[in-house]
């Protein structure tokens, strides 16, 4: 599964069809424009949280935990919202090159669950 993002008129869009100039909303609550996208390709980490949520991580993406953004680790707790904080409770390198999009954007996205992530700049 790939991330999914929330677009200003509240529909969804995957990561992976984002394009230059969608407003996104980020972290803060502010729709901001996508500035540019680029492919890149490489070998994710396959990531499952305790929720049931999975997700390919690419190389350049972090996702925010209790400690801050960071690659994902085993047992990483992820602070979706006061009451729900659910763990990674797998984490696999993939040994098959998948492709990937680099968002370049002024804010930290969010899914439609309220995982954050961010790639790194």
């Amino acid at each position: 599964m790939s991330f999914y993002v929330i677009l200003e008129n509240n529909y969804t869009k995957n990561v992976d069809n984002l394009e230059v100039g969608d407003l996104v909303l980020c972290e803060d609550g502010y729709y901001y424009p996508v500035k540019s996208v680029l492919v890149t390709s490489g070998y994710p980490l396959f990531c499952r949280l305790s929720n049931g949520l999975t997700y390919y991580i690419p190389e350049r993406m972090f996702i925010k935990t209790i400690k801050g953004f960071k690659k994902p680790e085993l047992w990483d707790i992820i602070p979706i919202d006061k009451t729900l904080t659910p763990q990674i409770v797998s984490v696999t390198n993939i040994e098959k090159i998948m492709f990937f999009r680099d968002i370049l954007i002024d804010g930290n996205m969010i899914t439609p669950e309220g995982v954050i992530f961010k790639y790194s700049s």
